[in-house]
């Protein structure tokens, strides 16, 4: 278990992905449908996630395991985004 000591600290992709178990290749097509973008992209594409970001990703991994395919995440993160509007 990683111990998350200060969570201003932005991690590696490689670890978030242990930590999250979601592939690689995975967040990287999360960023680029805009549901879960790095904290930091640098600008030779290397990608650091903070750990608030954790349970996000913990999120998405769940809804992928379940089935539910980029486009309906997108459409369930929309419809969250607007209740939390109210």
């Amino acid at each position: 278990m990683i111990l998350m000591n200060n969570t201003s600290e932005l991690i590696s992709i490689g670890i978030f992905s242990m930590i999250t178990r979601l592939t690689r290749r995975a967040l990287r097509l999360y960023d680029e449908k805009g549901l879960l973008s790095p904290a930091k992209k640098e600008i030779t594409g290397y990608r650091q996630y903070s750990y608030r970001q954790i349970r996000r990703g913990m999120q998405l991994k769940r809804l992928a395991d379940l089935g539910f395919g980029i486009n309906e995440m997108f459409d369930l993160k929309f419809l969250l985004f607007l209740c939390h509007e109210q």
